[in-house]
């Protein structure tokens, strides 16, 4: 299948990008163990890099500005594209322990600017140590829902009247506008995009569902809310 994918800022250029992927799962049985994969491969070259920042990887908090370019390293103006990429994850039945599971994870990117590649195997490697913990961290939780119950209320969230959403949303705003004030980057680079409660303004809806299900994923885990608890409760 295919699916759209915007991802989080990088901790070099603090560069995210939007993009299209070919996906390949496949779920089957070796040596009696279960063994999942996932291949993905992108279709076109992205949008335009975007500056953004991680502000708490570990409480999964990144800004993201809408304004192109980088926001760290000197060159705020260079647009810069990912032109291409591939990712396979491979997940097996420890052979000792079938209570647990062994990831693997394969990486290729190609992206820069004027059509060179500048990327170095640092960059592919830090960012794979970023997915690793966030995706251990979501697996391993004992706090998240049963998968049904997770699902509804995704479908609760995408079903969610206008003024409802934009309610939550506005909620949303204020408390991105209160850290970014306290923070010496997006304070000094970046109050036109978050004052006034206005950061998610240019959101499109499909973006605001993203925000409000990441957040409930959050609240559930224990992790620091950006919404309030009662807007997102289990």
């Amino acid at each position: 299948g295919q699916e759209f994918e915007v991802n989080t800022p990088d901790s070099f250029g603090g560069a995210y990008y939007r993009y299209d992927l070919n996906r390949l799962l496949v779920l089957l049985k070796y040596d009696n163990r279960d063994v999942f994969i996932s291949v993905s491969k992108q279709l076109d070259k992205s949008s335009v890099g975007m500056k953004g920042l991680v502000v708490d990887d570990n409480q999964w908090n990144y800004f993201y500005s809408g304004i192109p370019g980088l926001t760290s390293g000197g060159m705020g103006w260079m647009d810069t594209f990912m032109y291409d990429s591939m990712s396979v994850n491979l997940y097996v039945q420890d052979k000792n322990d079938p209570g647990q599971t062994v990831s693997y994870l394969f990486k290729w990117l190609r992206a820069g600017w004027a059509g060179l590649n500048v990327v170095r195997p640092k960059h592919i490697f830090e960012g794979s140590q970023r997915f690793g913990r966030a995706f251990t961290t979501l697996m391993e939780s004992e706090d998240l829902p049963e998968p049904a119950v997770f699902a509804a209320k995704v479908r609760e969230i995408e079903a969610l009247p206008k003024q409802e959403m934009d309610h939550y949303i506005s909620e949303y705003s204020k408390q991105v506008e209160n850290f970014a004030a306290k923070h010496p980057v997006l304070s000094d680079e970046f109050p036109e995009v978050y004052e006034n409660g206005k950061y998610a303004d240019k959101f499109t809806r499909e973006e605001r569902v993203g925000v409000l299900v990441k957040e409930y994923v959050k609240q559930a885990m224990g992790k620091q809310c950006l919404i309030y608890d009662k807007l997102v409760s289990n």
